[in-house]
């Protein structure tokens, strides 16, 4: 059949001359390198190339392949070498059909061969033309030898190069219809009716100008059953085709012709047994019209699965201009045809396949509690990874400032629900309003709870709350329920510089207040942490505040200083924190600390702890109170009394009261100093050292852990009060009562824990 490079013009040496210095300089190397290869100089209309004959080392199997195959590179005379060589093949029967990394060009083009999975340019940017061509003979000796696609391979998709049109495509609903098709119609071939909606209202200048599309919705009724009223419900919607053929028809055949007008797209159809023209014409026969433009979508079914698509069936689309006869206003076959690049249309699946989101993870659906900066980003993380929210809670109206920080950017006064829903539809590109059902509740979260006391009942979902309000915190805890849904929170603190990410443990233990517990203990140790409670404990004593720690820091002022790059880079943390919690949940609490360092030289650390649940125990004499420890001080205490045996022994807790709530939370213990007295009847505490331990764990977490009570062993397995302890307890009363603070004692016996706590209030 001879090669392309026969119509092309062959440069003489003083045609050669006057071409950029960079291309001659190529072309000297390719003559020098490869001089039995014949490199040849052509051009072509406004285009230019460098013919060879490739040597290739290929099986004696492989006859549809040279040995000397005729291949062209063409140089982009103004943009060359920062444009990258495109590699085609010389030869006009060389097998493509047969050949995968084929890019599909017009009748009247040379094979374009794809050698790059990415960009062509920013590899040649490092490479040589030499590079180059030894590329292009690795991959000849590739085909030649079946190794750029194996059998074991996914199918190798069609790459359309020259697409005019884009087409966003619901590749799962497509598959889902053409299937429901063959089982109806006994596997015959057979077209879906299809509505297409426009990015434009007004049609293209020319059949050449771009035009973005979106498959909208797909009809299960029959062509003959739909009226132009229910498929077109907008001005800018077109009807369009979906075709398939038999459900037997395998084609392993690439596609690498593109028909440009419709006789030629009915010829190419018929060639994959797709009776196109019939299909066309039940089409005109029916109420629907053709616009301005005219969409057709091909299932061709591939012999295994496809790269990039869900199935074996490969989707490839092309777009017809349709043009009448003027007087009997029939349908030409010269109307033009361009090809389409089909991408498939955001979905819940793709979502979750392109973040690497597992389709099992445990909690699929969230409620938000606060769409601020905080919340806003992660609940637009998890949208973007196929988790659509199921509640948005957020009384608040976005106000200019707002948009500084927030993940929306939104018209100031609008709803920030209203906003976070409109964006999550953008996201997932025309799907019909409310599809997703989300729960807009513009109103405080007790508000909510009012109305909807079982809003949060539901043990398959999650909580996020980002309110940064401690006054939200608590009324979650007590309102709650504990085989309801799993309750996260995420706050911000030391001006930005530390992140927080909590998650209550299974049956809600550990809980918020004691994973806040977990938080002072570390600081005992962590530096940065001790610090910023030291820095906290002097605001508190300037401004006269509460005895609380003020943990969450509200985005929502307008004098808050704070840049967005630190906000989202908590915020993104916290949401790989929740995505991996996720995708493995446990009965264990989560708590997650990021920390950002505000020197010259910035450091950026994420630390993740699994927090055992706490040992509850409720006081022997005033079942209301109750002690709260951390897990491994309960196997301490125990310890204890069995390595002091047969004497008593004892120590004290260091922690935090709760009077509010009736908690006496214990952090950490200290056991018995060392000028303490032990026999198997008495102990006696001494104070060697205590009052240093004390003082210290206070500096370091700025006073939120103290002395919250005494503890002793019983080993004989007494639970009640000896008279010594009642005679303690009263003295240490004299001390506590007056300030409000409760004694509290407990005596250890066996296996088991008895607290025993008074108060002013008894």
């Amino acid at each position: 059949m001879g090669n392309f490079s026969d119509g092309l013009k062959l440069l003489s040496p003083q045609d050669e001359a006057k071409l950029p210095v960079e291309i001659l300089g190529s072309l000297a190397l390719l003559r020098k390198n490869y001089p039995a290869s014949r490199a040849r100089a052509f051009e072509g209309l406004d285009e230019f190339f460098i013919a060879m004959d490739l040597e290739i080392r290929r099986p004696n199997r492989a006859i549809l392949y040279h040995k000397k195959e005729p291949v062209l590179i063409k140089l982009d005379i103004k943009r060359y070498p920062f444009v990258a060589p495109a590699p085609y093949t010389d030869r006009l029967d060389f097998p493509a059909e047969n050949t995968p990394h084929i890019n599909p060009t017009r009748q009247d083009r040379p094979y374009s061969l794809c050698l790059f999975r990415g960009d062509s340019s920013d590899w040649f940017s490092q490479h040589t033309i030499l590079d180059f061509v030894e590329r292009l003979r690795t991959w000849m000796q590739d085909a030649a030898e079946g190794n750029l696609n194996k059998l074991e391979d996914d199918f190798e998709m069609t790459r359309v190069d020259q697409d005019q049109h884009v087409i966003f495509f619901p590749e799962k609903d497509a598959v889902d219809i053409i299937n429901a098709k063959w089982k109806e119609n006994s596997g015959c071939q057979g077209m879906v009716i299809g509505n297409f909606a426009m990015a434009k209202e007004n049609a293209p200048e020319d059949a050449g100008q771009k035009e973005i599309v979106w498959l909208v919705r797909l009809f299960q009724e029959e062509v003959g059953d739909l009226t132009k009223a229910s498929v077109i419900t907008k001005p800018n919607q077109v009807a369009g085709l979906i075709v398939f053929s038999n459900t037997d028809t395998v084609d392993s055949r690439y596609v690498t012709r593109l028909p440009h007008n419709l006789e030629s797209l009915i010829v190419w159809a018929n060639d994959r047994e797709i009776n196109l023209q019939n299909m066309l014409a039940k089409f005109a026969a029916s109420h629907l019209e053709m616009g301005r433009m005219f969409p057709i979508v091909f299932a061709i079914k591939r012999p295994r699965k496809v790269i990039n698509h869900l199935t074996d069936l490969e989707f490839l689309s092309f777009t017809v201009i349709p043009a009448y006869d003027e007087d009997t206003q029939v349908l030409l076959l010269s109307s033009s045809v361009v090809s389409a690049a089909l991408y498939r249309k955001n979905s819940i699946p793709l979502a979750q396949y392109l973040s690497g989101y597992p389709l099992g993870e445990s909690y699929s659906e969230v409620h938000y509690i606060g769409l601020g900066a905080v919340g806003s980003k992660i609940a637009m993380h998890f949208s973007r990874a196929g988790l659509i929210p199921k509640t948005l809670i957020d009384p608040d109206y976005s106000l200019p400032h707002n948009n500084i920080r927030n993940a929306l950017i939104n018209y100031p006064g609008g709803k920030k629900i209203d906003k976070l829903d409109l964006d999550i539809r953008q996201l997932y590109l025309n799907n019909i309003d409310n599809a997703f059902g989300i729960k807009k509740i513009p109103n405080t979260v007790l508000n909510a709870l009012i109305e909807d006391p079982e809003l949060f009942s539901d043990k398959s979902r999650l909580i996020i709350d980002s309110t940064a309000s401690y006054g939200v915190e608590n009324l979650l805890t007590h309102r709650l329920k504990i085989d309801g849904s799993r309750y996260a929170r995420i706050e911000m603190a030391d001006k930005g510089n530390i992140g927080f990410l909590r998650v209550e443990g299974l049956q809600r233990n550990p809980r918020m207040d004691d994973l806040m517990i977990e938080v002072y203990y570390l600081a005992i140790t962590d530096e940065k942490l001790s610090a910023w409670l030291k820095e906290n404990q002097l605001a508190r004593a300037s401004y006269s505040l509460i005895d609380e720690i003020y943990l969450g820091l509200n985005c929502s002022s307008d004098t808050l200083i704070m840049p967005d790059d630190k906000v989202s880079l908590h915020t993104a943390a916290a949401s790989l924190g929740l995505r991996n919690f996720n995708q493995s949940p446990h009965h264990n609490g989560l708590l997650q600390i990021t920390k950002v360092s505000d020197a010259p030289l910035a450091s950026i650390g994420t630390e993740a702890l699994s927090v055992q649940p706490v040992v509850i125990v409720k006081a022997d004499n005033q079942p209301e109170w109750q002690l709260r420890l951390r897990h491994s001080l309960h196997e301490h205490l125990i310890n204890e009394l069995n390595e002091n045996r047969p004497n008593e022994t004892g120590g004290i807790f260091i922690g935090r009261v709760d009077k509010v709530n009736k908690i006496i939370h214990v952090a950490d213990i200290i056991n018995a100093p060392s000028d303490s007295t032990k026999s198997p009847y008495m102990f006696t505490r001494g104070i060697e050292g205590l009052s240093e331990k004390v003082k210290e764990i206070r500096e370091k977490t700025g006073d939120m852990l103290e002395y919250v009570g005494e503890w002793h062993t019983h080993p004989t397995g007494s639970a009640s009060l000896s008279g010594t302890d009642k005679h303690a307890i009263s003295e240490i009363r004299k001390i506590l009562d007056p300030i409000h603070y409760p004694t509290c004692v407990t005596v250890i016996n066996g296996t088991k824990i008895h607290p025993y706590i008074f108060t002013k209030y008894e």
